[in-house]
């Protein structure tokens, strides 16, 4: 069987099946090669990379819908099961299961991956360069209250990109409903937009007279990198340091 880097070398496209997969193919893997990335990256709501996969084919995350496309190597974060993989070797694709990353270091190892497979080509080098230097750099960490329209915590696989970028979240006050929790808030707030349009109905909590002030002076944030905490992070950690 032929190298990951040797198959990749050589003749045929790549797809991605998720949206976590999408991120890694777009910005590390050479575009005239790329022929199928997932329908959730081209919707701008989910992704800053939609422009980027506009002009690409969508599939639904099954593999069946790659058939017929010259597809020799297809990425996924999800677990692959065996008859998954069987059905991959049927239709001559390489499957190949990057992981969902838990943290910075798991993504720069999936970056990693890329820098080997495409050695010519200058994106994944590049951005393992940024990633040391931001790493290397680290500033102690301030304390900060997270804040979403949709009210969803951004996970554990985000808290080492902030603390890359200087924040430590930290826990509201317990016993309290949203607007006496950030009324009381005792740290500056960090505000995601994620889908914040979608979410009104649920978010007319953050006009009330006791937050509204408190959300104005809050640092905004494209919440959508959160979803895969994946290269996208470097990009918003980079931002956040800098403000």
């Amino acid at each position: 069987m032929l190298s990951l880097a040797s198959l990749a070398a050589s003749t045929g496209f790549f797809a991605s099946l998720d949206l976590c997969a999408d991120e890694y193919l777009l910005l590390f893997a050479p575009r005239e090669r790329i022929a199928s990335v997932s329908h959730l990256v081209k919707d701008e709501a989910e992704s800053p990379l939609a422009p980027m996969a506009k002009s690409v084919a969508a599939n639904d995350g099954a593999l069946e819908s790659l058939a017929g496309r010259g597809i020799s190597i297809a990425f996924t974060t999800r677990p692959i099961d065996p008859s998954r993989r069987r059905l991959a070797e049927r239709l001559g694709i390489r499957l190949v299961s990057l992981g969902f990353a838990r943290g910075p270091g798991d993504v720069a190892d999936n970056v990693r991956k890329f820098a080997s497979m495409f050695s010519g080509k200058a994106p994944a080098r590049d951005w393992l360069g940024r990633y040391r230097r931001l790493a290397a750099s680290a500033p102690p960490p301030r304390p900060r209250h997270w804040v979403s329209a949709s009210g969803a915590y951004p996970g554990e696989s985000a808290d080492g990109w902030l603390r890359l970028a200087g924040i430590r979240l930290a826990p509201f006050g317990s016993g309290l409903g949203r607007i006496e929790q950030v009324a009381a808030a005792r740290h500056p707030l960090l505000l995601s937009d994620y889908r914040a349009g979608q979410y009104s109905r649920n978010a007319e909590w953050l006009a009330h007279p006791l937050v509204k002030a408190k959300i104005e002076r809050a640092r905004k944030v494209d919440g959508r990198p959160f979803t895969c905490a994946g290269p996208l992070m470097l990009d918003l950690a980079e931002e956040l340091r800098r403000r």
